[in-house]
Order: C-alpha cells, then structure tokens, then sequence
C-alpha cells in the first residue's frame, strides 16, 4: 500500500517541517530522543516554537519531555562551540561529520557547516 505520506525511518535527518507530522512509536523506542532533536531542528531551521505542539500522556511524562529538550539544545549547542573553538577547517569538519553517530549533531553539522557561528 503506498501512502502520499511516506514513512520516515530517520525523522531526526530527514524530516522536512511542512505540514502536520505524527511520531508514533512503541514504549522504549525513542520517540522522547526523537522528540527533543526535532525541537533543536525547529529552534535552528525554522524558529516556529509557537506553531509547534508536543504532547504526551501525562504532567510526568511531559516535564520529562521539556527537561530533554533543553538538555538536547544545551548538548547541541556545547557541542557546536566546541567545533567553533578548534577553529577547524572544512576537510576537518567533514571528518568529525563522517565519525559521528549521533544523527541530529551529524545533521546539524552537516547544514551548518558553512555558518556554525550563525547555529
């Protein structure tokens, strides 16, 4: 059955802010990881905090969800200044990309690489 909405595999790479989107996955699968890097993408890309609606069952599970935000966009940003104090050039900046494993700082870097200042 093919959809006009297609599945995505990699939300955190891959998502493009148009639209309405639905995460919707099993317990224990991330989407709270997923969630929170979304927002950092939202927060660098398109600044539309007052557009976006993160919800979630309970006033546990959502002061959870605000605490992982802000430590993804504090970790993102720790993270982009220490790129920026090593003053690296592109051919080092492409090697970090290439060894990272974690999808939104490979993504982040990979957008930015040109205005790390700016993100």
């Amino acid at each position: 059955m093919n959809s006009k909405y297609p599945v995505s595999y990699q939300p955190i790479q891959d998502i493009q802010f148009e639209g309405l989107h639905l995460i919707e996955a099993s317990a224990g699968t991330g989407k709270t990881y997923t969630l929170s890097s979304l927002m950092v993408r939202i927060f660098l890309e398109k600044y539309l905090p007052s557009q976006v609606i993160a919800t979630t069952f309970t006033r546990a599970a959502a002061a959870e969800l605000k605490s992982r935000i802000r430590a993804r966009l504090l970790e993102t940003q720790q993270y982009i200044d220490q790129c920026l104090n090593q003053s690296l050039d592109q051919r080092a900046l492409a090697e970090k990309i290439a060894q990272l494993q974690d999808p939104l700082l490979k993504h982040v870097l990979q957008e930015y690489r040109l205005k790390l200042d700016y993100a």
